[in-house]
């Protein structure tokens, strides 16, 4: 595998794209230094250039606490009504907030390609650019009421992602339950 890495690295976007079914060579250039087989270029390809059908659990879980939620948010609004680049309204946003890059790029990523891992989030958005980045963000966080990521992940923890404050009173309330289940327990194996 590490020889046919090394020849698709080498290689120009051009050639790979007719061993791919998608021939987007700026996706191909985005994503051949991440592979070592002409399926995985195939398969990185398509992760990038088609709308993403279902979202790992798990990146969800990890990633869309209540402040990803309200910058993924901040950053729909904002880019949706501007005339800047996603790079721009993405670095503003990180900015006027004071987070790190991981707290807006992690629920970008997932919204725009299934998965916390990708290449460069800055990469994928100029990719795609503006108007697909805005249909996968809005499409699949329910900004418009359609079914949630949430749901298309099979993930019934959380709730629509615009009622972001039942989702987290929800999660408040098992955690109290389960502390006063804890609680109720010690007591009585006090007496």
């Amino acid at each position: 595998n590490w020889i046919n890495g090394e020849y698709i690295k080498n290689q120009t976007a051009e050639k790979l794209a007719e061993y791919v079914s998608i021939k987007n060579t700026s996706i191909i250039e985005l994503v051949k230094s991440r592979t070592s087989t002409l399926v995985q270029l195939e398969n990185e390809v398509k992760k990038i250039a088609l709308p993403p059908k279902e979202y790992d659990s798990k990146s969800l879980k990890k990633h869309f606490k209540e402040l990803n939620i309200k910058l993924l948010k901040e950053f729909f609004d904002n880019l949706k009504n501007s005339d800047e680049s996603c790079e721009k309204i993405f670095n503003e946003v990180l900015e006027k907030n004071g987070v790190g890059i991981a707290k807006l790029a992690q629920p970008i990523r997932i919204a725009l390609v299934g998965i916390a891992q990708s290449p460069s989030v800055i990469e994928v958005m100029k990719v795609l650019g503006k108007d697909e980045v805005l249909t996968r963000i809005e499409k699949d966080t329910d900004l418009d009421g359609k079914p949630d990521m949430f749901k298309r992940a099979g993930d019934t923890t959380f709730t629509r992602i615009n009622d972001t404050n039942a989702s987290f009173n929800l999660q408040k309330q098992k955690t109290e339950l389960k502390d006063k289940k804890s609680e109720a327990k010690r007591d009585n194996s006090k007496k």
